[in-house]
């Protein structure tokens, strides 16, 4: 786990791992750094990561084997016009507050990315509202789109995802849901 105060080399590389390889070292690794890149309230505990398990993940190591950097895809498919569309929500993005503006979200936002295409994701999607983080996604390919997305929580709520960033990786698909003129229902969760 990483320690405050000590000096943490930021050279290193993203690893993908499967949910399924996730070990309890790494989870308590990756919840700590989340537990400290986002503020921490009562709503986040309950509609975050700590409830949605994600298909794959991509932990930035340094050389020295210290995790600064966290992203995580969850899969989602929805039906426009009796299609299906196979979406990757980009999820959890965190890098620990004094590893910011070194590279290293861009190296995940791009890992990411090149996975999802080479996994036959139709779409990738990202909810992104700092201006940095969104000059990243749209360097990498994203398109700001209209807020279309909805998802639900176990306590009946519905929210309309704001923010929305489409990576259209089938531009058929994407066209389909600019022309769609209702909300997607993605269910439970959010990313």
């Amino acid at each position: 786990m990483k320690e405050r105060g000590k000096e943490v080399e930021t050279q290193g590389s993203v690893v993908v791992i499967q949910e399924s390889e996730l070990d309890e070292v790494l989870d308590k690794e990756i919840r700590y750094l989340l537990a400290s890149c986002f503020e921490w309230t009562p709503e986040f505990q309950e509609r975050s990561y700590w409830h949605l398990k994600p298909e794959t993940r991509f932990v930035y190591k340094s050389n020295a084997g210290e995790i600064i950097g966290h992203a995580s895809i969850v899969e989602r498919s929805f039906l426009i016009d009796n299609e299906e569309i196979k979406i990757a929500g980009g999820s959890a993005y965190a890098v620990y507050t004094e590893f910011r503006n070194s590279g290293i979200g861009k190296e995940l936002v791009q890992e990411v990315v090149k996975h999802t295409i080479n996994q036959s994701y139709d779409l990738l999607v990202g909810f992104v509202k700092e201006p940095a983080s969104r000059r990243i996604c749209i360097n990498s390919g994203a398109i700001p789109t209209r807020d279309v997305f909805v998802v639900t929580y176990p306590d009946g709520g519905e929210v309309l995802k704001s923010h929305t960033m489409v990576w259209p990786l089938s531009g058929e698909k994407y066209q389909m849901l600019l022309n769609s003129d209702r909300p997607i229902i993605l269910g439970y969760g959010s990313w």
